[in-house]
């Protein structure tokens, strides 16, 4: 999810329903300040009225040129290159107005992926999870103090390795009674 251009949002409240209500009321405040307001909002208008004005100019014109290629027959490399032209135009209009219809409006409801939910059933510890792992943490202690009780054992046997045993044992008490 860290590469996803998705927002994830989590509200904690006393309740489940207030923190449904607070996380409806911050994407509700997000939808509302994604519209244009003051200046930008007066100058997209003004660039949508006129655009859409070109727009209805230039599909006049096409119907114009369609018009006189079907009944004079002019079917010359102008004609077809003006034809082209206007269409080219028109789709760009067109383009051009669905987006400043898009960018007028803010982000639609319906951007929001996944509206805010209740939880189906409450949220339980998981005892066998808890149990299981439990159990696996108990063992591997165990095992581990087989290991070091046996190794202790195995040094107590050698002679070199019972007198630094005792060394150590030595040092040991020494660093309790100082501190």
């Amino acid at each position: 999810m860290r590469n996803s251009p998705s927002i994830s949002l989590e509200v904690s409240a006393s309740n489940a329903p207030a923190a449904q209500a607070t996380l409806q009321a911050v994407i509700d405040a997000l939808l509302a300040q994604s519209r244009p307001q003051g200046d930008e909002f007066a100058t997209l208008q003004a660039n949508l009225q006129r655009d859409m004005a070109t727009l209805e100019r230039s599909r006049a014109i096409e119907a114009s040129l369609a018009q006189q290629i079907s009944s004079a027959g002019a079917s010359g490399p102008q004609a077809a290159s003006a034809y082209g032209n206007v269409l080219a135009a028109i789709t760009a209009l067109s383009a051009s107005v669905a987006e400043q219809q898009a960018r007028l409006q803010g982000l639609p409801a319906d951007s929001v992926l996944v509206p805010p939910t209740l939880p189906q059933q409450p949220a339980k510890p998981k005892r066998a999870l808890i149990t299981v792992l439990s159990g696996l943490v108990a063992g591997f202690v165990l095992l581990l103090w087989v290991f070091v009780r046996q190794s202790w054992r195995n040094a107590q046997a050698d002679p070199a390795a019972l007198e630094k045993i005792q060394r150590i044992r030595l040092a040991l008490t020494r660093q309790r009674s100082v501190a």
